[in-house]
């Protein structure tokens, strides 16, 4: 036994470099999110090999590795400090999750692809969790133990739920899927489908009354598509494409939703290419031939984003949580407007060196505002 421990502590010292590519990264409510690079195990009839992308591993830290590596050859001695870790994580899980559509790691942009095995296991104290449109997988046991989820709302790319992922989630009432072809669910033992209402998009409530075991739902309801009514995209000058959202018809005006996790799950056909280098936010954009002026930049708008520098006209008067947070290589922001009402963090996770331009006689104002005191230099210039 004693030669086992040693073999085993020494094959987990080899493998901490693949552990070191594990990262962490801090919600917009506070909550740490563990993060591992997935592995896509390539079929030999495959030309085009998957590119790598990450998954949530929470509750294990960084130095342990993936979950299911430790629950298949964990040793007696090493799990009081496995579990406590576990234990500490799951205490600190609270409220809202919002996992990101990309992380950023050593200069590469990666996209959140699954959510792992175990991820937020027995987090007692969430209620919600806010899923990126590029997730296609949820593990085993993911949500399982979350006693206190009542919301659960499922991207429509997603392909597979893994066993027991919603074991004792008995507080959901109402799943929510964007998915048009029902996502494969494993076998659970007392979730129970029979007491939730299944939302569902337009036309596919006879695919989900046929498929099992979505189909043992209470009801199955089809969701109006009169939200997708005010969703627009549109194309900045720069090239980019992102999507608007009309905020007052009558007023003419619009707001950026862009690529944030409360992009509404629609439009999904259209392309979703990433918003990067060069940017210039329009300051109004045609739905239907109709102009709406642009004033808000919205929640994780650009966040994650690799622009490199960005023009944001006069028209907008407010920018809100996580617009700008964690563009590593947003280096140069300049606003036009004078008095722009701006979110703390809304530019979090910039370069040390990020530069901002204000206008003439504006830059008193910038420069007490929180959230323009993480750039290197304020400047004031004339807008043009």
């Amino acid at each position: 036994m004693k030669k086992f421990i040693i073999t085993f502590v020494i094959a987990a010292m080899v493998s901490l470099p693949l552990a070191a590519q594990n990262i962490t990264r801090v919600d917009d409510n506070g909550n740490t999110l563990y993060f591992g690079l997935r592995s896509n195990k390539a079929n030999k009839y495959d030309k085009v090999k998957t590119p790598p992308s990450y998954e949530v591993i929470a509750p294990l830290t960084p130095a342990v590795g993936k979950s299911e590596t430790v629950k298949n050859a964990i040793d007696t001695m090493w799990v009081p400090f496995v579990y406590e870790t576990i234990q500490k994580y799951n205490n600190d899980i609270n409220g809202t999750v919002t996992v990101p559509k990309r992380i950023t790691y050593q200069g590469v942009n990666y996209p959140i692809t699954c959510i792992g095995t175990q991820a937020f296991k027995d987090c007692k104290k969430m209620k919600r969790i806010l899923l990126p449109l590029t997730v296609t997988e949820i593990g085993t046991e993911a949500f399982s133990g979350c006693t206190e989820l009542t919301e659960i709302v499922l991207p429509p790319e997603l392909k597979k739920i893994g066993n027991f992922a919603f074991e004792h989630c008995k507080k959901v009432k109402t799943i929510e899927l964007y998915c048009e072809t029902p996502p494969e669910l494993g076998q659970h033992s007392d979730f129970y489908l029979y007491g939730v209402t299944l939302v569902v998009p337009p036309k596919t409530a006879d695919i989900y009354g046929t498929k099992e075991p979505w189909n043992d739902a209470k009801a199955i309801v089809e969701r109006s598509d009169n939200t997708s009514s005010n969703i627009f995209w549109t194309t900045a000058e720069t090239g980019q494409k992102f999507i608007c959202k009309v905020t007052n018809q009558d007023e003419g005006t619009a707001s950026i939703i862009s690529y944030g996790i409360f992009t509404p799950y629609i439009n999904c056909e259209e392309s979703y290419d990433d918003v990067a280098g060069e940017l210039k936010i329009p300051f109004s954009a045609n739905k239907e031939n109709v102009p709406y002026n642009i004033n808000t930049v919205e929640q994780n708008a650009f966040n994650s984003c690799d622009i490199t520098n960005v023009r944001i006209p006069a028209t907008i008067t407010r920018i809100e949580k996580g617009a700008f947070k964690n563009c590593k290589q947003l280096t140069y922001v300049r606003i036009d407007g004078g008095k722009v009402e701006i979110a703390d963090d809304a530019f979090d996770g910039l370069p040390e060196n990020a530069v901002l331009s204000v206008p003439k006689l504006c830059g008193s104002y910038y420069k007490q505002l929180p959230a323009c005191k993480k750039f290197s230099e304020i400047k004031e210039a004339m807008s043009k």
